[in-house]
């Protein structure tokens, strides 16, 4: 059974965002130090735009019984650490002061040309580097997970960090890492424009307040659940991530003197919306890729659709002559994008066979 407890990450020096974190672990014998005593990896996890830490869960429930389930399993999770990006979800409730201000006519043009503070990826990153560096992570065997723009995060929030520091970094997984050169970039711009400008304009046209029929909190989160299910995107979602969104990433509105609930999304829709347009960080990220594959094991993970990202952007990232010399490349069958959000246990045992790769010396029996 999957446990979990807040932790909220502090500003680090020369950074003014702070992160909204949970801790996951998977019994109670999982918070006391033997499986880290056996050699158990603690994860940290980044999610994709428009996502919240909380999404991770359904994966996890599955990565953990995977790994920690089998007596000779080759690898054992200790914990499991995710972060909400600093401008979605809890940590831009916590950050709602220091981010920047959208503007509501804002386009992709004007984001391109003047990115609001916090929401790219590179802001991000240096909350992400200030948890990497923090006690609740010392001693410990720390293998990284992104999605999508969660690996652009990550692999900036690896370059700040000094040599030594990396390689201390065990694996990272990048689930459709949503980079690419600026060369790759350029060659498919029109496709990347294009994808920019549905995920930009379809964001900031969707629906972000739910006036309910219900009196309490839980009745009307339920009210939500039911309504997403029966709408794109979210009714292409495994039904346990939407039971999460409607759980997680709603707030309740304030409104006086109502007799009924109303919710409205945690992360506001041009928060979410701008970040999409992020193209300097994904050509940050790439170039940087390399040194990061020189000091620890990188793997990937893609969906074998084409719906996000064009197989030239997918193949360009290890392209071994440059650098980006991976430990693995997996694709997996039927999925696509957001396959954390729509096929989580599939996703999540594409994880398990690359980390029982990556760990393949037996844990030693607690008998």
């Amino acid at each position: 059974m999957l446990h979990s407890q807040s932790v909220t990450i502090p500003q680090g020096s020369g950074q003014r965002f702070q992160s909204a974190a949970k801790c996951y672990t998977w019994s109670p014998s999982m918070s006391n130090n033997q499986d880290h005593d056996l050699g158990g990896i603690t994860l940290v996890l980044a999610h994709c735009v428009g996502s919240h830490k909380e999404q991770w869960e359904p994966f996890l429930e599955s990565l953990f019984s995977a790994c920690n389930g089998p007596v000779n399993s080759p690898v054992r999770i200790q914990e499991a650490w995710a972060l909400d990006r600093i401008n979605h979800g809890d940590s831009y409730v916590l950050n709602v002061d220091a981010l920047g201000k959208v503007p509501e006519d804002a386009t992709v043009h004007t984001i391109w040309n003047a990115q609001p503070d916090g929401t790219s990826a590179a802001h991000d990153a240096l909350a992400f580097a200030t948890f990497l560096r923090s006690s609740y992570l010392n001693g410990r065997r720390v293998v990284l997970i992104g999605h999508s723009a969660g690996g652009t995060s990550i692999i900036l929030g690896l370059k700040s960090l000094i040599p030594q520091q990396i390689r201390q970094i065990e694996a990272v997984v990048l689930i459709e890492p949503a980079i690419a050169t600026k060369t790759v970039f350029e060659t498919v711009f029109e496709d990347r424009v294009t994808q920019m400008e549905l995920a930009f304009g379809g964001t900031t046209i969707r629906r972000d307040t739910w006036d309910t029929k219900a009196t309490t909190e839980k009745g009307a989160r339920d009210e939500v659940f039911n309504w997403f299910l029966k709408r794109f995107p979210w009714n292409a979602w495994d039904e346990s991530v939407v039971r999460r969104y409607a759980d997680y990433g709603l707030r309740v509105s304030s409104r006086p003197n109502a007799s009924h609930v109303s919710l409205s999304l945690k992360t506001p829709k041009l928060h979410e919306a701008a970040c999409f347009v992020d193209t300097p960080a994904s050509y940050d990220a790439t170039d940087a890729l390399a040194s990061i594959c020189a000091h620890t094991s990188v793997h990937l993970l893609f969906a074998d659709a084409e719906d996000f990202m064009p197989i030239s952007m997918k193949e360009s990232l290890y392209n071994a002559q440059e650098g980006r010399k991976m430990k693995s490349v997996t694709y997996l069958e039927d999925s696509g994008h957001f396959l954390l959000q729509e096929k989580p246990r599939e996703a999540s045992k594409a994880v398990a066979d690359i980390l029982k790769k990556e760990f393949r010396r037996p844990f030693p029996s607690k008998l």
